[in-house]
């Protein structure tokens, strides 16, 4: 099938690509999306037929930053990029692969496109962006006019045109008169022709060093050789290097861009937007930190999923030489478009159901056998019988022989086993040989032996129990089959270790209402603060020592001017379904919900009380996005929200060794709202007998089936 586009551009004779050309009427066309079909023909030798990002039609995907666009039919990716998230605001989601696309990797940008591409697992191992081989086609004499190139990306600009300047408001972009005639900045909006791109590409060469937010600023000038460093928005200015990681606080297509390129760390100037720039030092930070990257040109050209006719220019020569791109269109409408593919599409259609129909009638005589062919999947864990009859093993965080009280999020994961099997649970320690399932909490990390079983729970990367100064690693004696995990973090670090793990996630408890149905509960707190274990004390295996708010926890001091409006939740829980139901109803008698324990806003969310994890800081309500870890969250609630597709919830802070504004609080929580999370895949993946359906709005409370319980 690796074949298959080259075929349908020889019979064709055109190059269907997706990308992210421009609208008609448009001025305006951005630099690099625009070098995409001027790439393909020049590696090619075809003209290009631009076919829409979502498609049922065969078609190319090459530069630019749109694998997260992709969706539908067969594509082939050479060069490209792609973003973590997708959509646009205020549907902005999660990017998971379109799994009705077939998808064919020939190379990406980088390592974290290749590994977004493949839902978590590095498809290729071919990197770099086409425009790199751009000196081979277009490289004529040009003077060197400018000291500094300043090229900025399209959301600084003032507004979307190529004459715009940057936004005023970012103060660093203010070139003193001094430095006038040595500092160009530049748009990389072009106007939508040949000769317009030919232009921008010369103004970039014209300059003796650039300083980019735009990747392919960056790419231009790495391909030319001219000295170049990426520009980041940093609260100090100056040059830094810095760890291509995951919190580097990089724009992750640089990031991508200079990993793909094999590079550990990279030189960057750091510069606030609202600081006037120190123009001497940054142009001798260019001189002294730029290292030429490079990329292996060579893999990237043979890796291209068409038949090559490449012709490269001789020194000197210019795109426009080139007669293949001359009669590229660079606007279209994008109606046409999409009702030229649709019509593409049905044609197809009907051209296979016709040969389809054909073949199957020439078969029939052979009598040939049927083969079903099912995706393989995990087997369940091996359910336990007894002299009792058939029991599930469970591993759960279950509390000390001699406790009295239970914490509620732990307990909670044997009591909807039961009830979704109907079969009573037997618990499975954490170091067992035993095959177990692993469902609610944060406990992945400490399994080890045995065969396990992992649906919506969450793993802390931190935690390595064999080796306490270590990150986690999964150990060599264990075996992890992947069912759900609560969110793609917890993902994400068993696939870095080859484990599969599917794009499933969710909290079992979110299948709480089910169970303990709790309707017009009366409202009889404005707040309900739910705390955290390590934010109380007591003993669970003494009835004399209740839980308390450990003493050096200032914000939790509630006056008697607020007793009857502000509630202090502890999860802590009698060994009883009876107390479950009673706590569930503390919490849902609250108008709002602040959190710091998990399952509190879990719980909440359940329920449909508007909720938020209870920060610290000055007081304030502030939306965060869970996947941006330069702000605060816990790492357990980073996980559960990205695995929602959520880019933006609210968090509200407060200090932790000061009295709280609760009037403040309250009027923060009444500016959210409540949220509804869909589990039905993850009840989907449940891997095990199920005694209810999903259809059932209220299943039986499982009496006799936990033990303990």
């Amino acid at each position: 099938m690796s074949s298959e586009l080259a075929r349908i551009v020889r019979t064709e004779g055109v190059v269907p690509l997706a990308w992210a050309g421009g609208a008609v009427p448009s001025d305006a066309l951005n630099l690099g999306d625009a070098l995409s079909p001027v790439m393909v023909a020049l590696l090619s030798g075809r003209p290009v037929r631009r076919v829409p990002a979502w498609s049922g039609q065969p078609r190319l995907a090459a530069v630019g930053t749109i694998g997260q666009t992709i969706a539908g039919g067969d594509v082939w990716f050479w060069g490209t990029g792609c973003g973590a998230i997708q959509g646009v605001p205020p549907n902005r989601i999660r990017f998971s692969p379109d799994p009705d696309m077939r998808a064919w990797f020939a190379a990406t940008r980088g390592p974290l496109s290749a590994t977004l591409l493949g839902g978590g697992r590095l498809v290729t191992r071919t990197f770099g962006d086409p425009v790199w081989l751009l000196p081979r086609f277009h490289s004529p004499p040009v003077e060197k006019r400018w000291d500094l190139g300043v090229i900025l990306h399209l959301s600084e600009l003032a507004q979307r045109s190529p004459a715009a300047g940057p936004n005023p408001r970012l103060s660093r972009y203010q070139i003193p008169a001094e430095f006038a005639g040595r500092i160009r900045l530049i748009n990389t909006l072009t106007p939508p022709s040949l000769t317009g791109l030919q232009a921008k590409l010369d103004e970039i060469r014209s300059c003796r060093r650039v300083l980019s937010t735009s990747l392919h600023g960056l790419v231009i000038a790495e391909s030319y050789g001219i000295p170049c460093l990426p520009l980041a928005h940093r609260p100090k200015a100056g040059l830094m290097r810095v760890e291509l990681t995951a919190d580097a606080r990089l724009d992750p297509r640089i990031l991508d861009l200079y990993m793909g390129a094999g590079r550990a760390t990279q030189a960057v100037w750091g510069q606030p937007g609202a600081a006037s720039t120190d123009w001497a030092a940054l142009i001798g930070a260019v001189d002294t930190a730029w290292e030429p990257a490079t990329i292996d040109e060579t893999a990237l050209i043979d890796s291209f999923p068409l038949d090559l006719a490449l012709r490269e220019m001789p020194p000197g020569g210019r795109l426009c030489d080139h007669p293949v791109v001359k009669g590229l269109d660079y606007a279209h409408d994008a109606g046409t478009v999409q009702r030229e593919d649709a019509a593409a599409a049905a044609s197809a259609v009907d051209a296979e159901a016709t040969a389809r129909t054909a073949w199957t009638a020439r078969l029939t005589a052979w009598r040939l056998p049927t083969v079903l062919s099912r995706p393989r999947q995990p087997p369940p864990p091996q359910l336990v019988r007894t002299d009792q009859g058939v029991t599930v093993p469970l591993a759960w965080a279950d509390a000390p022989t001699a406790a009295v009280r239970f914490n509620l999020g732990d307990a909670l994961s044997p009591v909807i086993v039961a009830a979704i099997t109907g079969l009573p649970v037997r618990h499975i320690g954490f170091n067992s040989t035993c095959e177990r399932l692993v469902a609610v909490g944060t406990i992945g990390h400490a399994q080890r032996r045995g065969i396990v079983h992992f649906w919506g729970a969450g793993l802390d990367a931190a935690i390595n129990p064999d080796a306490p100064e270590m990150p986690w690693a999964p150990p060599a004696d264990t075996v992890f089959h992947v069912h759900a995990m609560r969110g793609p973090l917890s993902a994400g670090l068993l696939r870095r270790y080859g484990v599969d793990a599917p794009e499933v996630f969710g909290d079992p408890v979110y299948l709480l209402d089910r169970l303990f149905p709790l309707g017009n509960v009366e409202k009889t707190h404005d707040l309900g603060v739910v705390l955290h274990l390590s934010e109380l004390t007591g003993d669970p295996a003494r009835v004399d020592c209740p839980p308390a708010v450990e003493p050096r926890m200032t914000r939790y001091h509630v006056p008697a001017a607020f007793a009857g409006r502000v509630k202090l939740i502890d999860t802590f829980v009698r060994p009883s379904l009876g107390a479950m139901h009673a706590k569930l109803r503390e919490i849902a008698s609250c108008r709002a919900i602040l959190s710091t324990s998990l399952h509190g806003l879990v719980i909440a969310d359940v329920y449909g009380i508007p909720n938020a994890w209870f920060g610290f800081g000055e007081t304030a309500l502030r939306t965060v996005d869970p996947l941006d870890h330069n702000r605060p969250m816990d790492h357990r609630m980073r996980d559960l929200y990205a695995g929602q597709g959520l880019t933006q919830v609210p968090i509200v802070t407060s200090w932790r060794n000061k009295p709280s504004d609760w009037d403040r609080l309250i009027g923060l929580m009444g500016e959210v709202a409540p949220r509804s999370v869909d589990v039905k895949r993850l009840f989907d993946g449940f891997p095990g007998p199920r005694a209810v359906s999903w259809d059932e709005t209220l299943w039986p409370q499982p009496h006799g089936l936990v033990p303990r319980l």
